[in-house]
């Protein structure tokens, strides 16, 4: 009975092991991220709704520091450029769209994917970046045209 209990603990073990360290670098940036600013936490994942590519990265919206209006009603997406979109809440809304990896196991780089931003309206080209060395901090460039001209966030993994 004892050699049966060590030996489930021995699989259990293995298997926790194998979870944490057998991720595939790629799947590094899937998860819950505080922005910048700490007022808002970004769900990056794999597509998962109609219209999304299930091989590329998405960012949705789920918490926002001040989700609500001075009178108490949902952040509408009212600078956004298509007049018809501009009755949608903020909470919920995917900001970022299309990300795909392009790196290898020295560069954790994911790039072409595109950023909304609700408070401008405006649409940047969007790429990202985690050293290896730091694992739980991503490096977010926004940007047009060249990646030359925007700017890069810091985010910070959220832990659960």
């Amino acid at each position: 009975m004892r050699h049966i209990f060590i030996l489930s603990l021995l699989l259990l073990f293995q298997g926790i092991i194998g979870f944490t360290f057998g991720q595939s670098i790629e799947n590094k940036i899937v998860g819950e991220w505080l922005t910048t600013d700490k007022d808002a936490i970004v769900k990056m994942h794999y597509g998962n709704k109609k219209g999304q590519s299930e091989d590329k990265i998405y960012g949705q919206l789920i918490w926002l520091e001040e989700p609500n209006n001075e009178d108490g009603s949902p952040k509408k997406d009212k600078e956004n450029p298509k007049e018809i979109l501009r009755k949608r809440t903020i909470l919920g809304l995917t900001i970022i769209k299309e990300l795909e990896w392009d790196g290898d196991e020295d560069e954790w780089l994911w790039e072409d994917g595109s950023a909304y931003d609700p408070e401008s309206g405006n649409t940047y080209s969007f790429k990202a970046y985690i050293d290896p060395e730091r694992p739980n901090i991503l490096n977010c460039r926004g940007y047009l045209g060249f990646s030359l001209l925007g700017r890069t966030e810091v985010w910070t993994r959220k832990n659960n």
